[in-house]
């Protein structure tokens, strides 16, 4: 009896130590798993950081190039022959745009102009020749008309004759 307590005990510390070892390497692959992730985490963070500090440097250095630019521009104007160029090229070129407007509103005016005399010359022209279109129409029905009464009046005649000539065969017929 002793003895099978005491190997009873030795299986007990043997599944024990088994369960504990089997315990630390789960904590160790998931140790190994929170580190993996933890990485991939990280990098996905230093690739936004990298794309952020990417945008802002060509962002940064395009604005310095538009303030080059822009220094250029302002140290030439400083200069008085140029200013003056500028101002005199300006002035040109408002007062030819100036012209280019009057001169549009000018041949938009005489184009509405021949244009409105026009529609009326072809309104007027479609009008007396819808009249004379209807006054044709008119006449023609008339002439119809005085055909087909004159048509009736021949037929009308042609029919009492006609019965005339049966009715005398008849009686011609009835007296043999």
């Amino acid at each position: 009896r002793l003895a099978s307590s005491f190997y009873d005990w030795c299986d007990f510390v043997e599944n024990a130590a088994t369960n504990a070892a089997r315990v630390e390497t789960a904590v160790a692959a998931d140790a190994r798993l929170e580190r993996a992730c933890e990485r991939f985490l990280n990098a996905l963070r230093r690739k936004n950081l990298v794309s952020a500090w990417n945008g802002w440097r060509d962002r940064a250095s395009a604005l310095a190039a538009t303030r080059r630019k822009l220094k250029k521009c302002v140290a030439r104007f400083a200069s008085r022959a140029l200013a003056t160029s500028f101002e005199r090229w300006a002035e040109e070129t408002e007062s030819a745009a100036r012209s280019r407007r009057i001169a549009r509103r000018a041949i938009a005016r005489l184009t509405l102009g021949a244009l409105a005399r026009t529609f009326n010359a072809w309104l007027e022209f479609v009008s007396r020749r819808a009249n004379r279109r209807a006054l044709s129409n008119i006449a023609t029905r008339a002439a119809h008309k005085l055909m087909w009464n004159a048509c009736g009046v021949a037929f009308a005649h042609w029919a009492e004759l006609i019965e005339a000539k049966r009715k005398a065969a008849r009686e011609a017929e009835q007296a043999q």
